[in-house]
């Protein structure tokens, strides 16, 4: 990738922020009573996730001004060197591997000349994740230090599956719902599975408490070259780090909002 001018340094970032102090007054009822169709055409919907940006400060404008800054910034380019499996982490030089837990059947995920997933563990490594979770949450739910708090009254938290859509069109729209469905969990699936769910899925059988074939499937990996542990360790600080992004722009978001109803007041 070709080394890219400082994103406030952009043109299309500068028209962006001369765009901002145009519409920073427009109030949404505004732009509703505007565009009759507003609450249907500003939205978006794949993968099991709905997008509504209506309700935002955006228009046509706002979002043509946007796209200019994703190809400004190569953005195509560097989703395409992630699937590869180029090494986009420059300060750490090395690959952003998430995408290998999920990734779309006819694939590689190439890293130092090697696929990282080859074709007859697709999709299982994320499950596999999950099982040694699983038997090591139930495992301590079984030790005696646990029972004396159980007890005395304490009361386990349940695990937390997050997200469990399938992101492969090739795959089982329930895959991960079948796969994961256990006593003392949640499972936060998107709406779509959810549906899905309702409409022709079929659990089977309970995932066993010591995790099934979880260890079994992580071995398999490894005879392939794929270092689990320090995969896992890697998707665990990217994952992190994610929802930390998200955490710090909600809350510019809401500092930003109550800083414009002070000003209105």
């Amino acid at each position: 990738m070709t080394k890219m001018t400082p994103l406030t340094a952009r043109q299309s970032w500068k028209a962006l922020q001369a765009h901002q102090e145009k519409i920073r007054e427009l109030q949404l009822r505004t732009l509703f009573a505007e565009d009759a169709t507003r609450g249907t055409r500003l939205t978006a919907e794949a993968a099991g996730i709905y997008l509504d940006y209506s309700k935002n400060r955006v228009t046509d404008e706002t979002l043509a001004l946007l796209r200019s800054l994703a190809d400004e910034s190569g953005l195509r380019e560097r989703i395409d060197a992630m699937f590869r499996g180029d090494k986009i982490n420059l300060t750490e030089n090395r690959s952003v591997l998430h995408v290998a837990l999920r990734a779309p059947r006819g694939t590689s995920i190439v890293v130092d000349g090697k696929n990282v997933v080859p074709e007859a563990l697709r999709n299982q490594l994320g499950i596999a994740v999950a099982k040694r979770t699983y038997k090591a949450y139930r495992t301590l739910l079984g030790s005696p230090s646990w029972q004396r708090i159980f007890n005395a009254g304490a009361r386990p938290q349940r695990l937390l599956w997050a997200s469990t859509g399938t992101k492969d069109p090739g795959a089982p729209d329930i895959l991960y719902i079948r796969a994961l469905a256990a006593p003392f969990t949640v499972n936060t699936m998107p709406e779509g599975t959810l549906k899905a769910l309702a409409d022709h899925g079929a659990l089977g059988g309970m995932l066993p408490a010591d995790g099934g074939d979880g260890e079994e499937v992580l071995s398999r990996f490894a005879s392939t070259g794929v270092n689990v542990d320090t995969l896992a360790s890697q998707l665990q600080d990217e994952g992190a780090k994610s929802f930390v992004d998200s955490w710090n722009e909600l809350m510019k978001v809401i500092a930003a909002k109550s800083s414009d109803l002070a000003k209105a007041s």
